[in-house]
């Protein structure tokens, strides 16, 4: 499984980065998480801060978005969003 993490502004995609998920005894928030560590160094970004909603959307959905109050200094984007996508094509 994979995590792919985009950039959006406005309705546009300015950057995008994808990387797979490691496999682990640890739940898919968590490794969704470590994963996510990596994406927003490669991506050059701060990390966001994780509301329960961005769990919740990540086990039902297997996608959640991190806006401006995701994060304590100012961004400039509209969103950060990652999505779980399978990599077995």
């Amino acid at each position: 499984m994979q995590l792919w993490g985009k950039i959006v502004q406005g309705h546009r995609t300015v950057r995008q980065y994808t990387l797979t998920l490691e496999d682990s005894d640890r739940t898919l928030v968590r490794r969704v998480q470590a994963a996510m560590d990596e994406m927003v160094m490669k991506l050059d970004l701060p990390r966001p801060i994780w509301f329960k909603r961005n769990e919740e959307d990540i086990e039902v959905f297997g996608r959640t978005e991190f806006h401006q109050d995701h994060f304590i200094e100012p961004v400039h984007f509209t969103r950060f969003e990652i999505e779980l996508i399978d990599g077995e094509q």
